[in-house]
């Protein structure tokens, strides 16, 4: 398997748990950063990647893991700086999208898993028969008729 079909892979493993699942998001960046990051230590790739943002984007990381090292509790305060992970998403993205076609192609893979897990929230809260279980109704249904979630249970989806 190439660089390239593994960071195709993980793309799309990427944009599927945007929609589907936190957790299959967030491993895909992660792999997906550590291929850039492998990646880069070609001098040629270094120079013909694009750098969006970096200046707030470096900023940004430097004064978080600054601040994280000083505070009161450095080793929880450094694992609360996993969210710099998010940054990587950026530059990841651009790097594994060469041009316009990628990114329509990717965007619209996006729209369409999106569109698949908002479908699902609908039909969860469509199918709930009222307030009150029904006897003939099956009961896990009742367990997502507060609000649509889909396949998310975080507070943001309130």
């Amino acid at each position: 398997m190439t660089s390239a079909t593994l960071r195709r892979a993980l793309l799309g493993a990427f944009v599927v748990g945007l929609s589907f699942s936190i957790t299959l998001s967030e491993t895909a960046l992660a792999l997906l950063t550590l291929l850039w990051l492998w990646r880069l230590r070609d001098a040629e790739a270094r120079r013909s990647q694009a750098w969006p943002l970096w200046a707030p984007v470096l900023g940004f990381s430097l004064l978080s893991l600054l601040s994280a090292l000083v505070s009161g509790h450095p080793a929880q305060s450094l694992v609360a700086c996993k969210g710099l992970l998010l940054a990587s998403a950026l530059y990841v993205t651009a790097d594994a999208l060469p041009d316009g076609v990628s990114a329509d192609r990717f965007l619209s893979a996006l729209a369409v898993v999106s569109a698949g897990a908002a479908l699902v929230g609908l039909v969860q809260v469509g199918l709930c028969p009222g307030p009150e279980p029904v006897d003939w109704w099956p009961r896990f249904i009742y367990h997502h008729c507060e609000r649509a979630h889909a396949f998310f249970s975080i507070y943001m989806t309130l």
